[in-house]
């Protein structure tokens, strides 16, 4: 029981903290990064350092067969708050989530994933959705590409 305690109380202390310095830091970079790499570098070593602190370990397959130069459309199965972490951190491109648009409500964090030009979605509205992608499509060019997570949020268990 204190075991458990102490992890949440580590958990969420850590993943404040980093989220604090991180997303303030991407934040102030992304006004000098119009493609938004530099401050995505910034949510990499924030992934990293969430994963690490929290002993999560990846194990990547087939990664050698993705061109870190040429720009994809990424799709996978959300069965885990930590995929998009995992993702952001194991695949070498700049990558532009798609997420529910009321992520970019969330104080502070929904700033900075708007700075690093995340793609917002209202799911009621299809014609919005579309419009919103076709919006990003330009800027997915050398390496920046866009993440689906294909039933649009993590699974029930």
């Amino acid at each position: 029981m204190i075991k458990d305690t102490f992890f949440v109380f580590w958990t969420v202390t850590t993943t404040a903290i980093y989220t604090v310095v991180f997303g303030t830091t991407a934040t102030i970079l992304s006004f000098f990064s119009k493609t938004g790499k530099v401050p995505y570098l910034m949510a990499k070593i924030w992934a990293f350092l969430m994963l690490k602190t929290n002993r999560i370990r990846i194990h990547v397959q087939g990664l050698e067969k993705i061109d870190k130069d040429h720009s994809y459309v990424f799709i996978s199965n959300h069965s885990s708050n930590l995929d998009p972490l995992a993702v952001a951190l194991t695949l070498p491109h700049t990558l532009r989530f798609v997420a529910n648009k009321s992520f970019s409500k969330v104080p502070f964090f929904g700033r900075a994933l708007r700075r690093l030009k995340m793609i917002f979605v209202d799911r009621s509205n299809s014609q919005s959705c579309i419009l919103a992608i076709n919006r990003t499509i330009g800027d997915l060019k050398n390496g920046i590409s866009a993440y689906f997570f294909a039933e649009g949020t993590r699974s029930q268990d």
